[in-house]
């Protein structure tokens, strides 16, 4: 029986191939991996007939080969076998064809596309030993693991594209991305609302039926197919079952901004969320979705240069009056965000306001968000433009996440990743503070040490040591 390996571009077909080739040269086989196929035949199989010696013949590739694997498995010599890799959209959309590649006989089949938790955990070691995590390296096991699993999707190819910015890889798939130019727009539309779902973390909610009502789609399900695979695409875009997904978040990211420009985006972000308005207000799944795509984060990531901050900020006053937004405190700080982002302070305090006189009006509502969010804006004002003359600025900053900690002690990455920036106020500014800067800057980040040193589970909190002593550091150069 011959092996079928299959899997889509980019997942380690070629790499796979090779590795089991190594392994079978150790075990004493002849090893022969084809590069193409000759215009006869006759002669590879008049050598392999008379090789008594046992063998693995790799074909990479195998709908490069038309006659050749069928030719030699008709030879039905048992000292042979034969290898082969095919993409999965072949597989998918030909079956027949790979199939008649290797003699309509039935093979041993390995997915390369749906790794076991354990192989992730091998891709996990192996990132982490030879240093491949950049800025994932700091993230505890457990988080790389879900950064394999779910940002990636456990692709390979997806892992790729996340980890390095540039790359062979990169080109590649860049290629089989043009083709989605070639789709009509009410089809791109429904790749872009899906893609921007699986960025948010709202994959399950790509269902056909759902992105046509959202998108006012009229197609057929079996063309929409047809045209994907048509256009290669079915190795990006899933389209089964009734759902369109992409099949990562590292490769909705990736789509998002090689393909479409932001403007494009938001607009059919913003067509979704006007029917959820206008049609599915009374849905909660879908309400929850609909304010999930408007936090910053989900756009952040894909901003190229700080001119578009503007067209984000016009996003959200489109936005502004849907009736998951208007009322909500949370949406409010999603443009305070976004206008912290362009470094447009006062707005950014403005809309913080509206966001706490909103949060008065409903029971027992916690601004722990709007609290913590505050204190950043305040600090990375003061790193963006310079420590306040007497120091208050940095201190409401410090009695804010006081409040934070001591209301919501088990969730700490938030307020921890705003204290860091005290520390980086201080590498940008200690050499032109002034004597009345000094003291005041330096009693807060004291107060923040304190803060930190009376954390009760202090090993449930990654770099919370790293982060003590960046700001005892600080204190330090303070000191001086």
């Amino acid at each position: 029986m011959p092996i079928l390996v299959y899997g889509d571009i980019g997942n380690g077909k070629t790499i796979f191939a090779d590795q089991i080739g190594y392994q079978y040269a150790q075990k004493n086989y002849r090893v022969f991996k084809f590069q193409r196929e000759p215009d006869n035949v006759g002669d590879v199989l008049a050598y392999l007939q008379g090789l008594d010696e046992p063998a693995l013949l790799i074909f990479d590739d195998v709908m490069r080969f038309p006659k050749l694997p069928t030719a030699i498995l008709e030879m039905r010599k048992s000292n042979l076998v034969i290898l082969a890799t095919v993409r999965t959209s072949f597989r998918d959309t030909s079956a027949s064809a790979v199939k008649s590649r290797l003699a309509n006989v039935t093979s041993i089949e390995i997915d390369l596309d749906s790794p076991l938790r354990e192989e992730a955990v091998r891709i996990v070691e192996y990132l982490t030993s030879n240093g491949l995590l950049g800025k994932y390296s700091d993230f505890s096991n457990s988080e790389k693991l879900q950064f394999v699993e779910r940002t990636c999707g456990g692709q390979l190819r997806d892992i790729v594209l996340s980890l390095f910015e540039t790359g062979v890889l990169h080109a590649r798939v860049e290629e089989l991305l043009v083709n989605i130019q070639k789709l009509d727009k009410s089809a791109r539309d429904l790749i872009i609302f899906s893609a921007v779902l699986t960025e948010a973390g709202y994959q399950d909610l790509s269902e056909i039926w759902l992105l046509s009502q959202l998108l006012d789609y009229s197609g057929a399900f079996e063309e929409l197919r047809a045209s994907l695979l048509k256009n290669e695409l079915g190795s990006l875009v899933r389209i089964d079952e009734g759902d369109l997904s992409i099949r990562s978040p590292a490769l909705a990211e990736f789509i998002l901004k090689r393909v479409f420009n932001l403007e494009t985006i938001l607009d059919v972000v913003k067509r979704g969320l006007t029917s959820v308005d206008n049609h599915f207000a009374s849905e909660d799944d879908l309400v929850k979705m609909a304010k999930g795509l408007l936090k910053f984060s989900v756009y952040g990531r894909i901003i190229k240069s700080n001119r578009e901050n503007a067209i984000v900020e016009k996003f959200y006053d489109d936005c502004r009056l849907f009736s998951f937004a208007v009322d909500d405190p949370l949406f409010w700080v999603q443009r305070s965000i976004c206008t912290m982002n362009a470094n447009e302070f006062d707005i950014s305090f403005r809309f913080i306001e509206t966001a706490y006189g909103l949060a008065a009006r409903r029971m027992n509502w916690d601004t722990y968000q709007i609290d913590n969010h505050k204190a950043r804006v305040l600090l990375t004002q003061s790193r963006e433009t310079g420590v306040s003359a007497d120091g208050s600025r940095e201190r409401d900053a410090i009695s804010l996440l006081q409040s934070v900690l001591t209301r919501k002690n088990d969730d700490l990455y938030h307020p921890l990743s705003v204290m860091r920036i005290y520390a980086e106020i201080v590498d940008k500014y200690l050499h032109t503070l002034t004597a009345a800067q000094k003291p005041p800057l330096k009693q807060s980040i004291e107060t923040a040490i304190r803060s930190i040193s009376k954390f009760k589970h202090p090993g449930r909190f990654r770099n919370l040591v790293e982060l003590r002593n960046r700001l005892a550091g600080a204190v330090k150069e303070l000191s001086i």
